[in-house]
């Protein structure tokens, strides 16, 4: 189960940590620099800033959704000051192979888009982070790192905005830009795989759910190449759980471009 795998991942990397004797001695342990970068002002109270993730080696971390194992980053922004609220955004994450199946993430560099809202726009602002995230090359460990930065001059402002061109761009059913969402329907043979319809071609889809809902790998499963379908297994779902309600976030990574489209469904596994 992908929580369960999730969580058992978890008590496996912290056993590498604390008992090499278990075989792990020889293996490469992956390093990450952490640092925060000031991206400058926005509009008002609210300032561009960055969290970069440098990885050594081969090294690869986790995206919100880390796939079939992993741990998703997790940000503390209490220790800041004149911070009123921090909202993080992704970069489209790339799908690679894992022992576990595939993770969704990054390799080499990310930087994470901060928008920092101040509770005084009169007062300078002390963005303070501690990180938890999950780092794999050899062997996997959970990390912990903490970072701070007084915003004032925004002298990293390229350097972010060059990973805020890879976050997928908000979408809405049927619309540019593109690639677009069609429609999801249930499949017609069983009922735990939905199919989407896609109105550009596509590297990869991923489907969110709410907490208990995992998905699969999307699958080609059809239409055209100008609007190709996906086949998505619904691997796990709370117990008695229905799709009607069911709220879904569908990112659609293409070659040039990405979107992130949330919808609900109907008790037919259809969008609503």
């Amino acid at each position: 189960m992908s929580f369960l795998r999730t969580v058992l991942g978890a008590l496996s990397l912290a056993l590498v940590m604390v008992a090499p004797g278990l075989g792990a001695t020889s293996a490469a342990v992956p390093e990450a620099k952490v640092q925060l970068r000031d991206g400058g002002a926005v509009e008002g109270a609210t300032r561009l800033a960055g969290l970069e993730i440098s990885l050594s080696g081969k090294a690869k971390t986790y995206w919100r959704m880390p796939g079939d194992s992993g741990l998703p980053p997790l940000f503390d922004w209490s220790g800041s000051e004149n911070v009123k609220s921090v909202t993080v955004e992704w970069p489209r994450p790339e799908r690679m192979p894992d022992a576990a199946g595939t993770i969704l993430g990054y390799r080499g560099q990310v930087i994470f888009p901060l928008l920092v809202q101040a509770l005084d726009p009169a007062k300078p602002i002390q963005l303070k982070v501690k990180l938890d995230f999950g780092l794999c090359e050899e062997i996997c460990v959970p990390l912990s790192a903490e970072a701070s930065r007084l915003l004032n001059d925004g002298g990293d402002k390229a350097a972010i905005d060059a990973f805020r061109a890879l976050v997928p761009k908000k979408g809405s059913l049927g619309t540019a830009p593109d690639p677009r969402l069609l429609s999801i329907t249930r499949a017609a043979d069983t009922n735990d795989a939905l199919l989407v319809a896609v109105g550009a071609p596509i590297g990869d889809l991923v489907l969110e759910g709410p907490k208990g809902w995992y998905f699969g790998d999307a699958v080609r499963g059809g239409g055209s190449d100008a609007t190709p379908v996906y086949r998505v297994r619904i691997l796990e779902k709370p117990r008695d759980a229905a799709l009607g309600g069911l709220k879904l976030i569908v990112t659609l990574l293409g070659d040039q471009a990405a979107t992130e489209t949330e919808v609900t469904l109907d008790p037919n596994g259809a969008i609503r």
